[in-house]
């Protein structure tokens, strides 16, 4: 039982600091600090705090060139694409809308599974991802008439920021996968330096370095790289290596709760009737989901 509910425990610490993270970067962004600075010292920040490490725990550095570019994808659509997108859908949005739009991840997976590695989706998986979606739908529709049912208005391009979120989520979960025979650290550490040379490259260190100019900013930037990337990552990774990428993109699900509940007491966002039935939705999927038997979990590394 215990060995059952690693890699969901480990994913549930993960989602917790994300959903932290999400309130913590709307107070950045109400504090007149852009969605490109807060994302691009997001990576950059964690890759030098990783650096010192990779030096003692030469696992982390890949010296295989094949092997080494085979992590590109990974930083630059996985973790540069989803931050980015995500990010700037909190700051057009709420952090309920943008963090639950990302969540519709695990239907992406799904159908990829199903076309491309002939896997079936069960009747329960189905439905299980539907009560997630039901959830999903409930949080954010900005269609449901008047009265506290009602979530805000959003803009059309925090819908599209939010969609592409999810794309790039799906791709970093199947794509993960399929890394399987390096090990984590080296992943999550080689996948940053893609992502902070990407990043380069869109803004220039001469150009950031003179954004950097007070200290305080410097230090909030590098709190929120640990709490968003190095902690949650650290631990994600971990129950990927314990749960298949589905379950584990759904167990994650309990993240838009949490975000909504953060994002409440940090930046006194309001929380409807609807969003907390959602809310109920979405814990109550995951839940579901990692109740199954051992037989019915599909194989992991």
């Amino acid at each position: 039982m215990i060995t059952r509910l690693r890699g969901p425990i480990c994913i549930g610490i993960a989602a917790a600091f994300w959903g932290l993270s999400a309130a913590v970067a709307k107070f950045l962004f109400e504090s007149n600090i852009d969605t490109l600075m807060v994302v691009q010292t997001r990576s950059t920040f964690a890759f030098l705090l990783l650096v010192p490490v990779a030096l003692i725990q030469k696992k982390m550095v890949i010296w295989d060139l094949r092997s080494f570019l085979r992590i590109l994808p990974l930083g630059v659509i996985g973790i540069a694409g989803s931050n980015f997108m995500y990010y700037y859908a909190v700051a057009k949005t709420t952090v309920a809308t943008a963090i639950i739009l990302q969540y519709t991840a695990p239907v992406l997976v799904a159908l990829y599974q199903m076309a491309f590695e002939k896997k079936p989706l069960s009747i329960s998986d189905g439905l299980i991802i539907l009560l997630v979606l039901f959830g999903c739908y409930l949080t954010v529709s900005p269609m449901n008439p008047g009265g506290g049912w009602a979530a805000p208005k959003i803009a059309m391009t925090g819908w599209l920021a939010g969609m592409a979120s999810a794309c790039c989520w799906a791709f970093f979960n199947i794509y993960e996968r399929k890394l399987k025979n390096l090990p984590l650290p080296a992943k999550l550490f080689n996948a940053l330096f893609f992502s902070t040379v990407f990043w380069l490259l869109i803004q220039s260190p001469a150009t950031l370095a003179a954004r950097l100019s007070q200290g305080s900013l410097v230090l909030s930037l590098v709190g929120f790289a640990i709490l968003s990337v190095l902690l949650p990552y650290g631990f994600y990774f971990l129950g990927l290596k314990w749960s298949g990428s589905l379950p584990a993109i759904v167990t994650a699900n309990v993240e838009p709760v949490l975000a909504i509940f953060f994002s409440a007491l940090i930046v006194h966002a309001a929380v409807s009737p609807g969003q907390g039935l959602g809310a109920l939705c979405v814990i109550t999927g995951a839940t579901l989901f990692n109740l199954r038997t051992p037989e019915q979990q599909p194989p992991s590394n």
